[in-house]
C-alpha cells in the first residue's frame, strides 16, 4: 500500500490549489482609494512569487538569454534616471515603476524556464486560473445585472459600484472583465485540446462566458472575438484532421456573441433592467482623438526626455490651456504607445514600441503548435485592449502575459542570444529576490497608509474617535504620504521655490478641484497673480463642467479668507 502510494503524483493537486489561489486576484472586490488596484495586484505578485520560487528552484540550471528581456532589463533602469534627473518629483514613483517592471521581468523568466521544463503544466496552471477567474466573474456578474448583488447572499463579495448596465463583476471596469473573459475563450479551448473536457462542456462554458463579454458591452471586447476569429482561420492548418472544424466553431460562437448583442439591449427592457448604449452609440463623444492630440502637442514640448514614468496627467496640464476641454484629468493616455512616448521621449519610447511589434511579428510568423497559438491569442486580446485603455498597468493582467511572452521565448527561440550561461539561473535569482524584496516593502507601507487614509475620512467626517492626524510612516512609497500632506496642507505667505514647486508636483499627481484651488491660492498671496490664474483655468480643461461651474462661488469665498486674492478675479474661460 505504501508503495502504492509513492507513485501518486500531488503535482495536479498542487496545480488547482495555485490556480485557485492566482483566481482569486481577478475576484477580489477591494477597489478602494487611494490605489484601487493594489490589492488585487498585490495578490497576482505574491502567488505568482510563490510559483516563481518552485518552478525555478525545481526546474534545470541551463539558462538562455533572450533578446527581449534582456531589453526590459535595459528598461528597468529608467524610472530611476527620470527621478533622478528630476522628472519624477517623489523617489516612491520610481520605485513603484521600477517594482512592476522588474515583475515583468521575472514573469517574462518564469514563463520562459518553466515551458521549456514542464510546457503543458505552465499552461495547465494558468488556463485553469484564468477559467475559475472568468467563470466566477460571469456569476458575480449575473448578480450585479439580475439586482440581487445588493441583497443577495454574496453581496459582500460582489463590488458595490458595479451595478447598472455594464456590469463588470470585481475587476473594477466593463473593458477588464471583457479582457478576462476573452481570456476564459482561450482556457476552454486549452482544457478542450488537452481533452480535460468534453467538446459539449467546452461548448457551453464559452457562451456561458459570451454571454457575460456581451453583457460588458465593451468594444475592445468585440474586436478580441474578431480576432480570435481571423486567428483561427489564419492558423487552420494547427489543427490536425479530426479538428479542422476548430475554426468552424469559433466563427459560429462568435455568431452567438453577436445574437447575444441584439438580445440584451431588449432583454434589459423586458426585464426594466438599465439598457446599455449600443456599442456604435458610445463612440458619439468619444474623448481618445481630443486626448491624443493634446499629447501630440506635449510630445513636442518635451521630445528627447518624455515627462516621467506613468507622468501623463502632468503633460495634459502643460497644454491644457491650448486645447479643447476635456473635463477629466487623465492619469494614462489610453494607448500603450502613446503612454511609452509621454513617459520616456521620442526615442525611448519609439525603441520600446518597435522592439514590441518586432516581437509580436516574429512570434506571430514561427507559432507550429496550438498550444503557442493559445500563448498568443492572450498576448493579442490585451494587446488590442492595450491601443485603447490600460489593462498592462495592473499585475494580474502585466504579470500572466509576461510569463505567456516568456513561454513563447522558449518555445519558438525569439531573439535567442549566444551569451555564456555560467551564471546559470544567477540573473533570474537576482531579480525574484529584488522583486519579492521591493513587494513586501509595498504591502507593508500600503497597509500603513490605508490606515492613515481612513483615519483622515473618519476625520473628515467628524467621527470623534478617530486617530489624530498624523503621516504615515513608510520606507518608500513617500508620493502617497505626500499625497496625504497635500490634503491637510493650507497656502500660507512666504512660501519659497521649493514650496511652490512641491504644490505644483502634488496637483499633477493627484488633480482635483480642491487641490487647484490650493494651488491658485499659494501663487496668489505670494504675488504671483497671472500664474494663479493659469492655474484655474487648467482647472476648468481637466474636472467636470459641474466642478468647474462651482468654482467661482468658491473662489469668492476664498478671496474673503485671503485679502491678498482681491484682485485676482475668477478667469473667464
Amino acid at each position: 500500500m505504501q508503495h502504492l502510494f509513492s507513485k501518486i503524483s500531488l503535482a495536479p493537486c498542487w496545480t488547482f490549489l495555485g490556480a485557485a489561489l492566482l483566481s482569486f486576484c481577478w475576484l477580489l472586490p477591494n477597489h478602494t482609494q487611494p490605489w484601487t488596484s493594489f490589492h488585487s495586484d498585490a495578490w497576482a505578485a505574491s502567488v505568482w512569487a510563490v510559483v516563481a520560487c518552485v518552478v525555478l528552484s525545481r526546474a534545470p540550471r541551463t539558462f538562455k538569454w533572450h533578446g527581449l528581456p534582456a531589453f526590459v532589463a535595459l528598461i528597468t533602469i529608467v524610472p530611476a534616471l527620470q527621478f533622478f534627473v528630476g522628472l519624477l518629483p517623489f523617489s516612491g514613483q520610481a520605485w513603484i515603476s521600477t517594482t512592476y517592471l522588474i515583475g515583468f521581468l521575472s514573469a517574462l523568466w518564469l514563463g520562459q524556464q518553466w515551458y521549456v521544463w514542464q510546457p503543458v503544466r505552465l499552461g495547465n496552471f494558468l488556463f485553469l486560473a484564468i477559467g475559475i477567474g472568468a467563470t466566477l466573474s460571469v456569476g458575480l456578474q449575473l448578480q450585479q445585472w439580475l439586482g440581487v448583488a445588493r441583497d443577495g447572499t454574496l453581496d459582500v463579495w460582489v463590488a458595490s459600484d458595479s451595478v447598472g448596465a455594464r456590469p463588470f463583476a470585481n475587476m473594477g471596469q466593463a473593458n477588464q472583465l471583457a479582457t478576462l473573459l476573452l481570456w476564459g475563450l482561450l482556457a476552454c479551448g486549452w482544457a478542450r485540446w488537452q481533452r480535460y473536457i468534453r467538446s459539449s462542456i467546452a461548448i457551453l462554458l464559452a457562451v456561458f462566458l459570451l454571454f457575460g463579454l456581451s453583457l460588458t458591452q465593451s468594444r475592445s471586447g468585440a474586436l478580441g472575438v474578431l480576432a480570435m476569429v481571423i486567428a483561427t482561420w489564419l492558423w487552420r492548418g494547427l489543427w490536425c484532421e479530426k479538428r479542422k472544424i476548430v475554426p468552424v466553431m469559433v466563427t459560429a460562437l462568435a455568431g452567438f456573441y453577436a445574437l447575444f448583442l441584439l438580445l440584451i439591449p431588449l432583454l434589459s427592457q423586458e426585464l426594466m433592467f438599465d439598457a446599455p448604449a449600443a456599442l456604435m452609440d458610445r463612440a458619439n463623444g468619444e474623448l481618445r482623438p481630443k486626448l491624443w492630440l493634446l499629447l501630440l502637442d506635449a510630445i513636442q514640448h518635451h521630445p528627447l526626455s518624455g515627462y516621467g514614468w506613468n507622468e501623463v496627467v502632468r503633460a495634459q496640464l502643460l497644454v491644457a490651456n491650448s486645447h479643447p476641454v476635456l473635463g477629466y484629468p487623465f492619469f494614462q493616455s489610453h494607448n500603450l504607445f502613446f503612454d511609452f512616448l509621454i513617459w520616456t521621449g521620442i526615442p525611448v519610447g519609439v525603441s520600446i514600441s518597435v522592439v514590441i511589434l518586432a516581437w509580436v511579428e516574429i512570434a506571430a510568423r514561427r507559432i507550429s503548435e496550438p498550444p503557442q497559438l493559445f500563448y498568443f491569442l492572450m498576448i493579442l486580446v490585451v494587446g488590442i485592449h492595450a491601443f485603447f485603455e490600460l489593462p498592462l498597468h495592473y499585475a494580474y493582467f502585466l504579470l500572466p502575459v509576461g510569463v505567456a511572452m516568456g513561454a513563447l521565448n522558449g518555445g519558438l527561440r525569439i531573439w535567442e542570444l549566444k551569451l555564456p550561461v555560467i551564471l546559470g539561473k544567477f540573473p533570474v535569482a537576482v531579480a525574484l529576490v529584488l522583486g519579492v524584496g521591493l513587494l513586501a516593502i509595498v504591502i507593508r507601507d500600503y497597509f500603513e497608509i490605508e490606515e492613515t487614509h481612513l483615519s483622515m475620512r473618519l476625520e473628515r467626517s467628524g467621527i470623534v474617535n478617530a486617530r489624530g492626524p498624523r503621516l504615515p510612516d513608510v520606507w518608500i512609497l513617500n508620493q502617497l504620504m505626500e499625497t496625504q500632506r497635500f490634503i491637510r496642507f493650507e497656502p500660507s505667505v512666504g512660501a519659497s521655490m521649493e514650496q511652490l514647486k512641491w504644490a505644483e508636483d502634488m496637483v499633477a499627481l493627484v488633480p482635483s478641484p480642491r487641490g487647484f484651488i490650493k494651488v491658485a491660492i499659494l501663487f496668489g498671496i505670494n504675488q504671483r497673480p497671472e500664474e494663479s490664474k493659469n492655474w484655474l483655468r487648467r482647472m476648468c480643461r481637466v474636472v467636470s463642467r459641474e466642478q468647474c461651474a462651482a468654482g467661482p462661488e468658491k473662489w469668492s469665498s476664498e478671496k474673503n479668507n485671503y485679502p491678498q486674492l482681491k484682485n485676482i478675479d475668477w478667469p473667464v474661460p
